[in-house]
């Protein structure tokens, strides 16, 4: 027994040396369009990605301009290389953070400095080149956490940021648009804000995190209150 052990604790300690010095390779990365990069210009880096199950796509923010389409594989621009975008949407800090649903439809928000007016972008898929947008009153900064969950009419959108103590619910009746009067909000406590990001468990189970505190997860009961 002794003898076998010793041989698990040397074959761990083994593997332990070998994961910490193989190197890893790079297998591809975005590069500026200052540095002759197609994806992003200057120091705008992307704030979030999205992958499209349904189509293996990758897609990539570039803020108040874009969204690139990549091969995930490769880190090529596909084919579209970009989502269609509407020259009526001037709102600054367009494109903040883009998610997508299990049947390929896409989302994005903007980001707002203050209170007042949260917008929320829509491609029914890739290919969509009269993608539409919806809105909502949020009450301070908000844009910098985003999440999807569900299909069509049963869609749902979590949205929070940097600057409030709330995730706002939007719900949709016609499965394409949103709005204050079906947009709903779970208060959060000060110290466990979603600043950062937001990940769904399940409808009663919220995973948040937010810069130098540990993630947490909130359990809601059935009028969206934290227990």
């Amino acid at each position: 027994m002794r003898k076998l052990l010793l041989s698990i604790a040397f074959l761990a300690s083994s593997l332990t040396s070998f994961a910490q010095t193989v190197p890893l390779n790079k297998d591809w990365e975005i590069t500026p369009v200052a540095s002759g990069g197609p994806i992003i210009t200057g120091a705008n880096t992307p704030t979030a990605v999205a992958y499209n199950p349904q189509k293996n796509t990758l897609y990539v923010p570039e803020r108040n301009n874009k969204i690139s389409i990549l091969n995930p594989a490769t880190g090529a621009l596909s084919s579209p290389s970009t989502l269609a975008t509407n020259a009526a949407w001037t709102e600054s800090y367009k494109y903040t953070k883009v998610r997508v649903t299990e049947d390929g439809v896409i989302y994005a928000v903007n980001m707002t400095l203050g209170s007042g007016t949260l917008y929320i972008y829509r491609w029914a898929s890739e290919t969509d080149n009269a993608p539409t947008r919806s809105s909502i009153t949020v009450s301070a900064r908000t844009g910098d956490s985003f999440a999807v969950t569900g299909t069509g009419t049963n869609t749902v959108l979590y949205i929070s940021g940097s600057g409030v103590d709330k995730i706002y619910v939007c719900k949709t009746l016609d499965g394409a648009t949103f709005n204050d009067a079906n947009t709903t909000t779970i208060t959060l406590a000060a110290t466990a804000q979603a600043r950062s990001s937001i990940s769904l468990q399940d409808a009663s189970n919220i995973w948040i995190n937010t810069l130098n505190v540990e993630a947490r997860r909130i359990t809601l009961d059935a009028g969206g209150t934290i227990t």
